[in-house]
C-alpha cells in the first residue's frame, strides 16, 4: 500500500540477536533480536496525497530514513508467546516529514497448542497515531485477531494444514498512515488450506 521508488541510496544497519534455552522451565525457549537502520536515499518518488491538479507523485532530491525493530517470543510446553515493536521516521532534505510512513507499531501473540494436531493463537496490534506533512493526523488503532491451524501428524490427512482466522476481530474503522483513504477493511474470516509434500 506504499508505492515508492529510488533510484540509488545507501544503508546503514546494525542488529544483535540471542538465544536461549532452559531459561525459566526446562525445555523452554527464549530468542530476541534488535535491529536498527538508517537510509539515505537520492531522487526518491514520494506519494504526495495530494487532490487534481497537484501531482499525486513527486521527486525528492534526497530522503533519510531511520528506525528499528525489536522482537522477542518464549516457548514453553505449549505456549508460545511473542511480541514485536517497529518504529520508523524520515524526512526529505529539507527536514520535513515523508508523507509515505507507516505507524510506529506494536504487536503481541499469542499461541497454545492444545494437542498435537490443534493450535489455537491469538494477534494483537496496537498503532501508534502519524502526523502527515499536510498537517492533518491520522489517528492510531488497535486490532485483535485469532486463528485456530488443524495440521494431523499422521493418518491419510498428514501434511495437510488448515487455518481458520479472523482479522480484527471487533471490526475496527480505521486508516493506515500509508493509505490514501480508508477504511481499512473490517472484519473478514478467513480459510487456508497448505498441503506439503
Amino acid at each position: 500500500m506504499t508505492p515508492m521508488t529510488e533510484k540509488t541510496g545507501r544503508n546503514l544497519e546494525a542488529g544483535i540477536s540471542y538465544a536461549a534455552t532452559d531459561m525459566f522451565a526446562a525445555g523452554d525457549q527464549v530468542s530476541a533480536k534488535l535491529t536498527i537502520f538508517r537510509n539515505h536515499i537520492h531522487d526518491r518518488i514520494e506519494r504526495t496525497n495530494a487532490h487534481f491538479p497537484t501531482p499525486a507523485y513527486v521527486n525528492i532530491d534526497r530522503a533519510y530514513l531511520h528506525g528499528g525493530e525489536f522482537e522477542a517470543s518464549y516457548v514453553s510446553g505449549g505456549w508460545t508467546l511473542g511480541a514485536a515493536i517497529a518504529v520508523v521516521g524520515g524526512e526529505d532534505q529539507d527536514g520535513a516529514d515523508l508523507n509515505s510512513l507507516p505507524n510506529n507499531r506494536l504487536t503481541a501473540n499469542a499461541s497454545w497448542q492444545v494437542r498435537p494436531s490443534w493450535r489455537v493463537g491469538a494477534l494483537r496490534t496496537f498503532a501508534a497515531g502519524r502526523d502527515k506533512p499536510d498537517g492533518s493526523r491520522r489517528a492510531g488503532y488497535g486490532v485483535q485477531d485469532i486463528f485456530a491451524t488443524w495440521s494431523p501428524q499422521a493418518g491419510t490427512a498428514q501434511g495437510i494444514e488448515v487455518t481458520l482466522g479472523i482479522d480484527n476481530v471487533t471490526d475496527r474503522s480505521y486508516v493506515p498512515a500509508t493509505w490514501l483513504t480508508g477504511p481499512a477493511p473490517g472484519r473478514n474470516v478467513k480459510v487456508t488450506l497448505t498441503r506439503a509434500f
